[in-house]
């Protein structure tokens, strides 16, 4: 998969490209049907196949800070999509400049000039262009004329809602790991590095791995989740836990942090994915360090329960 910073680097092939358009931040069940369907057509139409991830822009004044915070990271999206026989992708940032481009235009210039597309797939309520004047509705009339084929997705269904990322945002805002992944397909996530922390985990006995998170990424509400993570070619489960540790610290950053379950060794350095399972209860600051001992060896027992033992 050749990957691309912007379309003006980009070149297309001589066959042409089938594409699917969005943020794709997420890489949920609705996105994985819409890469799905992007293959396929680009099998029939003899042609490559491609993502156009639009990212937006810290410069764009029509985007807020939660904007600019994603499910996934670039390289975490990347390594996803490596999985699959996808030739291109292109991430474009949705600047001022970008974002003031005519729906026509959008069309004509973008998808048709710069990308030489044979096939379109976008979800069923993708919009583009100025003001997001563009629409599907465009698109199916401009096909015909300009010799593309489109493919609109109806949306994925769980629990009769239909999957979108901001659902699935909202849903981890609120601690539901455990919904949140039945419309991702997959555990939510955070990978890192393990720095050192203070050592006060060790110091109450239960020493945690402290995992520096990329500043894009979003986080689920703070308090203690169960999860498990992944290192070196194994899997421990353990006790996770996000937030800013009030108990024994004042600072406001949030942190993550696990307790690993049968396990003694030293991660630092070392690249980790901890996956989230279940929320256990939220964040708060204890009266007293032998509080605080007593609630982590209530929260331990939660993790066995959960993994069964």
């Amino acid at each position: 998969m050749h990957v691309y910073r912007s379309i003006d680097d980009f070149t297309p092939p001589q066959e042409g490209m089938s594409i699917f358009i969005g943020k794709a931040d997420a890489l949920h069940l609705g996105h994985i049907a819409l890469i799905s369907e992007m293959l396929q057509l680009s099998d029939k139409l003899d042609s490559k196949a491609g993502i156009l991830s639009l990212i937006p822009d810290a410069s764009n004044p029509i985007f807020d800070s939660e904007s600019l915070r994603f499910i996934l990271t670039e390289e975490e999206r990347q390594s996803f999509l490596s999985n699959w026989p996808i030739d291109y992708l292109i991430y474009q940032k949705m600047t001022r400049e970008f974002t003031s481009i005519a729906p026509n235009d959008f069309v004509t210039q973008i998808l048709v000039d710069k990308l030489a597309i044979r096939g379109v797939v976008v979800g069923w309520d993708f919009k583009f262009g100025l003001s997001r004047g563009g629409d599907t509705e465009l698109l199916a009339r401009l096909s015909p004329e300009l010799g593309f084929r489109l493919k609109i997705i109806k949306p994925v269904m769980v629990d009769d809602r239909p999957v979108k990322t901001t659902l699935i945002r909202e849903l981890l805002d609120m601690g539901k790991v455990r919904d949140a992944w039945r419309l991702l397909g997959y555990p939510f996530f955070v990978s890192g590095i393990v720095v050192e922390g203070k050592g006060l985990g060790r110091e109450l006995g239960f020493p945690t791995a402290n995992i520096q998170v990329p500043p894009e990424k979003i986080l689920p509400r703070k308090g203690v989740y169960v999860g498990r993570a992944l290192f070196d070619d194994t899997c421990k489960w353990g006790l996770i836990n996000v937030g800013t540790r009030p108990t024994v610290s004042d600072e406001e950053k949030i942190n993550v942090e696990i307790w690993l379950k049968d396990f003694s060794g030293e991660l630092y350095g070392s690249s980790i994915k901890i996956e989230f399972f279940t929320f256990v209860r939220e964040e708060k600051k204890f009266s007293s360090m032998d509080e605080l001992k007593i609630q982590v060896e209530k929260d331990k027992r939660d993790l066995e329960s959960f993994i069964g033992i």
